[in-house]
């Protein structure tokens, strides 16, 4: 029986990994830190098959007086822990990093997007993969980073749950063609157990759906499942570069996405995920 530690138990993945791994108890045995308090540094962190690290300050809006945070918790909280890890031989570390590492890129993101982190938030986890990278790089340690896109699920953070709030509202919505890399946090958990099981030793992973979002038919869908009428209303090309001087227009409905072959080239890891329309029914609670 693989043994795992949840490192960041209060995080929403934190949380759905935790369920998940737990809800296996023939294949594992999870536990929890937290490391809100130093109590953490009483463990003996080496007697894990593998650490999950999904402690991270996200969701928050950046301005002067909290940008320090981002550094605080996942730049300097991640050091502290790679330390310890360092000295107490810990053998396998899996990193939850983000998307934000690249920053403002549009459109397609590949193998030869750089890292160009623009907000906060970016620049934090990129400091901390760094870090990891150069800790364990002639150590036994294996680390792990995992850069998902937008995870979305059952009382997700962040854009998904507020786009679903504003669906049962209105009526229109725009009709626009834009392909995002997202993934369900399902699919996420699924992806994971994966990789603890395989064989793998390459240092950076970008899961997504199989399947890219297009903005407009998630909103439909989700309208749908909630028997909600709503009209896709066809918008002009130009009138939507316009639009797209305002953020929310631009989060909405910009392109970004892992290139297929970035995704899953040096992945090599394939499971029976949800669907489109089952990952939308999950996330709005919905029992089929």
């Amino acid at each position: 029986m693989k043994t795992i530690l949840i490192v960041g138990p209060n995080s929403y993945i934190g949380k759905k990994m935790f369920n998940y791994f737990s809800c296996e108890k023939a294949k594992y045995h999870v536990e929890s830190i937290t490391l809100r308090n130093n109590l953490w540094k009483e463990n003996n962190l080496s007697k894990y098959d593998h650490i999950i690290y999904v402690v991270g300050l996200a969701h928050l809006k950046e301005n002067e007086k909290n940008k320090e945070n981002y550094y605080k918790v996942n730049y300097e909280l991640t050091k502290e822990f790679a330390d310890e890890c360092k000295r107490q031989n810990v053998k396998n570390i899996i990193y939850f990093s983000t998307m934000s590492v690249f920053g403002n890129a549009r459109g397609e993101i590949n193998e030869n997007t750089p890292i160009l982190p623009i907000s906060h938030y970016g620049k934090s986890k990129a400091l901390a993969e760094n870090y990891l990278i150069e800790k364990f790089e002639k150590l036994n340690t294996k680390v792990q980073i995992i850069r998902p896109p937008m995870v979305y699920g059952y009382n997700s953070p962040g854009n998904y749950s507020l786009l679903s709030k504003v669906v049962k509202k209105i009526k229109l919505f725009p009709m626009y063609e834009n392909k995002r890399s997202m993934i369900d946090i399902n699919n996420l958990c699924f992806f994971v157990e994966e990789l603890i099981n395989s064989n793998l030793n390459d240092i950076y992973y970008h899961p997504q759906n199989s399947y890219y979002t297009n903005t407009s038919l998630m909103v439909k869908e989700i309208a749908d499942l909630n028997g909600k009428k709503i009209i896709l209303v066809k918008v002009n090309k130009k009138i939507m570069n316009i639009l797209f001087f305002f953020t929310t227009i631009r989060k909405l409905f910009d392109d970004l996405y892992y290139s297929t072959e970035f995704s899953f080239l040096n992945n090599r890891i394939s499971y029976d995920e949800l669907t489109f329309e089952e990952s939308i029914a999950k996330s709005e609670n919905i029992k089929s």
